[in-house]
């Protein structure tokens, strides 16, 4: 039931619309001035309220602009007498939804009253989505304008909790550590220790050592006992990067510790209880590595208890903006100052296939941003190998990602992707086949899905 406000100084007329909109099923409230209005606005919550234009002492354009910037979530509908474009079009302007004309057409107030309130719902739902992906956007920085990393980000909000190990594919610059992060930081082992460790890095020695540790004696050097990781990170996370380059032998140690939540000191044979979230991380194709032998398949099933594959950054070229915006507006801005992106920068970055994906692109800004006039990134502060292979893509018609046009320049793009289904213009929810009411100007054309704006 929608709860609307009528504003009207004519008491006949007052009565008769609101006998008509309670038949509808809607809660009417009623004004006699545009005083009164103000104080039932201030009182109580509407979503809409229809108002007359010739009211004293405050008129309905002055109703209309005071209530709008008051309530800007607040729909308004014009009635008026005079049936010119001018008093409609300069309504319009100033926020009104739309106006209808005196007499009154019960059939046109009707329609119009639905697509407004249908109006009212599109603005709601939009508002909780920005409000969703606000916290989204939250987890540890991650850009989250896309469907794709829309949906991993709502994998993270939902697995971090679980307390389970976790398996992350993406290819190499994917931000797998940042996601790794953000799995920990909103996890239930936040207040205890994260550690990320490269098993590409490391020598299989080094990393046997550094993983498990080791007791007196148990080398020539052994002065001293020293605790692996697995055992000081108790309570918290442990990040190994690069999994698939763990040796045969160290993914069976690796394997036994998951399994017993024990682990012995290299030379030791007491066992240690140990506590800690594993989340693993790859950029190479697991299931070959598994047939031919080199990664054990009883470890991947213990480490991807969840799997979340990220997607290249040439797959996702709505995240292309905002990561840049990102590295300029919050990472760079200390050093250098606000700087700004020209168009044709823009297009560059938007076409270029980022093999090397946000590594490579944040790599692109600093050099941009470094070598920049006027704090201003054009084409020509961009690494020439990447402007000249952006611009063989755009002249070839190549779209980063997609195909046909471009579909990732603003956040809108995600939300009629995402909610093709849910969201609809409000003049679809009156029906195909209904006439529109005598006078609306397009009052279905404005949409207020403006989430860049």
């Amino acid at each position: 039931m929608a709860q609307i406000l009528v504003v009207d100084d004519d008491q006949l007329f007052l009565t008769l619309i609101n006998k008509i909109l309670t038949n509808n099923g809607h809660k009417i409230s009623l004004a006699q001035n545009g005083d009164q209005a103000l104080q039932m606005l201030a009182a109580d919550s509407f979503d809409l309220m229809i108002s007359d234009v010739e009211m004293r002492p405050v008129n309905g354009m002055e109703l209309l602009l005071n209530s709008r910037s008051l309530y800007p979530d607040l729909e308004v509908i014009i009635l008026t007498s005079h049936s010119t474009l001018e008093v409609a079009t300069d309504a319009m302007k100033k926020g009104a939804f739309d106006y209808i004309t005196k007499p009154l057409d019960v059939d046109a107030l009707s329609l119009t009253v639905q697509h407004a309130l249908a109006h009212c719902a599109v603005k709601a739902e939009n508002r909780r989505l920005r409000a969703e992906m606000e916290h989204l956007n939250s987890l540890e920085g991650l850009v989250a304008q896309s469907g794709s990393m829309c949906n991993i980000c709502n994998t993270i909000a939902s697995a971090a909790p679980e307390d389970i190990n976790l398996f992350l594919y993406g290819e190499d610059g994917t931000s797998k550590d940042r996601i790794a992060r953000t799995l920990h930081r909103i996890g239930p082992r936040k207040d205890n220790p994260f550690q990320m460790v490269s098993c590409e890095q490391l020598s299989s020695q080094q990393m046997e050592l550094d993983m498990f540790g080791y007791v007196r004696g148990a080398f020539d050097w052994a002065d001293a006992p020293k605790e692996g990781l697995l055992e000081t990170l108790c309570g918290g996370t442990l990040f190994l990067d690069d999994i698939t380059f763990l040796s045969l032998d160290i993914q069976m140690q690796l394997l036994k510790a998951l399994r017993n939540n024990k682990v012995c000191k290299i030379g030791g044979s007491e066992p240690t209880d140990v506590d800690v979230r594993i989340i693993a991380a790859t950029s190479l194709d697991v299931d070959p590595l598994i047939k031919r032998g080199a990664f054990r398949a009883d470890l991947y099933r213990e480490l991807s208890a969840l799997r979340i594959d990220i997607p290249p950054l040439r797959d996702r070229s709505e995240d292309i903006l905002p990561l840049v915006d990102q590295i300029l507006h919050e990472e760079l801005v200390h050093q250098r100052g606000k700087m700004d992106l020209d168009v044709d920068a823009e297009n560059i970055l938007r076409h270029y296939r980022w093999p090397c994906n946000e590594r490579e692109l944040e790599g692109a800004v600093r050099y941009a941003a470094a070598v920049a006039k006027n704090r201003v990134i054009t084409k020509e502060s961009l690494p020439a190998q990447i402007a000249m292979a952006a611009e063989r893509a755009i002249h070839s018609h190549e779209a980063p990602g997609a195909t046909g046009q471009f579909k990732g320049q603003f956040f809108r793009t995600f939300l009629y992707d995402r909610m093709r289904d849910r969201l609809k213009k409000p003049t679809t929810d009156a029906g195909e086949n209904k006439k529109p009411p005598p006078n609306r100007k397009n009052f279905g054309d404005s949409s207020d899905i403006k989430w860049l704006g």
